[in-house]
């Protein structure tokens, strides 16, 4: 009789060792795939801005309003066609002459205007705060001149000393440099 109990303690035994044995190899895996989940929340956070950048640059305008007389039936590019005007004729905004007028505006207007839109529909609704700066450097002189007002999403953007991940975006244009910056804070 003692030896039938003692069989039975010693597979009552080898299954308590089998069950803490599968608890940890759980245990290990939820460890390991918590770990990359945040590496890769990290990375993607890492890219958002440059993403979101390239992404801004890359918008074309439909309004047919803005340029009756483009050739060859082109659409009007955030970056190439938008961004160049403002650049070249800052100096005559907010009213004054700029080759294209969409929506009735000077160029440096509708690009603050779209890309402020944009910005919120995207990095707004998900709940990101965000700060784009874009400052014209001329090709003679030192004086760095601001195309528009900083782009600061509804939480007043990333202050100062908070962590944030940034993009640069340089447009060489005829006036001189274009360098627009995204912030996304963390």
């Amino acid at each position: 009789m003692t030896f039938l109990y003692r069989k039975g303690q010693m597979e009552i035994i080898g299954l308590v060792i089998i069950v803490i044995l599968i608890s940890l190899g759980m245990l290990f895996l939820v460890r390991f795939q918590l770990t990359s989940e945040s590496s890769k929340s990290q990375v993607s956070s890492e890219r958002l801005p440059y993403s979101t950048m390239s992404s801004l640059m890359k918008v074309t305008i439909t309004d047919p309003g803005c340029v009756p007389s483009l050739p060859g039936n082109q659409l009007l590019s955030l970056e190439r066609d938008l961004i160049t005007d403002c650049a070249i004729n800052l100096d005559d905004s907010p009213a004054g002459y700029s080759e294209f007028k969409c929506g009735g505006l000077h160029s440096c207007q509708f690009v603050r205007a779209t890309m402020a839109n944009l910005l919120a529909q995207t990095l707004g609704s998900w709940g990101k705060n965000y700060t784009l700066h874009a400052e014209l450097i001329p090709f003679q002189g030192s004086t760095y001149e601001p195309l528009f007002g900083d782009i600061k999403s509804a939480s007043s953007g990333c202050p100062e000393g908070k962590p944030r991940e940034a993009s640069i975006f340089p447009i060489r244009t005829n006036a001189g440099m274009v360098q627009t910056t995204l912030y996304v804070c963390n």
